[in-house]
């Protein structure tokens, strides 16, 4: 096996530290444009930033779905790069959970997808939960040495 120099970007979700002054407020409503920025930075791409933005406000104003027909055509209109939204933007939406696309009748159809909030979210409680049984478990532990 030939070892690979890193993540590939298809796969990376950016975190920036959380000291920094790259984050937006937890506590301010975030927009599109904000969970983006953790897929597409727009420090790091902000070209594809940009093309996501969009075509996820697009998909968000028809939450039912898109045709492939109906997507050529948006492309068209806003003169984006096929092989940037093929070959960059829809792969790594879609494997990040954020779209999906299912076909009917013989067609493509794209919507917006909670998978990736679903995935965060599980993320995030199980990390609360192994905090809290170590917390639970040194405390049980102390309570035994001293008792």
């Amino acid at each position: 096996m030939i070892p690979n120099k890193g993540v590939p970007s298809r796969e990376t979700f950016w975190f920036p530290t959380h000291d920094g002054n790259k984050w937006r407020s937890v506590e301010a409503r975030w927009e599109i444009e904000d969970v983006l920025n953790h897929v597409f930075p727009r420090e790091y791409s902000e070209t594809y930033h940009k093309v996501a933005s969009m075509l996820m406000k697009f998909l968000l104003q028809n939450p039912d779905g898109i045709d492939g027909d109906t997507l050529g055509k948006w492309i068209k209109e806003n003169k984006i790069s096929k092989a940037t939204m093929y070959n960059r933007v829809l792969p790594k939406l879609r494997a990040f959970g954020l779209i999906k696309r299912e076909r009917l009748e013989g067609k493509s159809l794209l919507t917006p997808s909670l998978s990736f909030a679903s995935h965060l979210i599980h993320v995030g409680n199980q990390w609360i939960e192994i905090v809290k049984t170590a917390r639970a478990d040194y405390k049980e532990k102390m309570k035994k040495k001293f008792a």
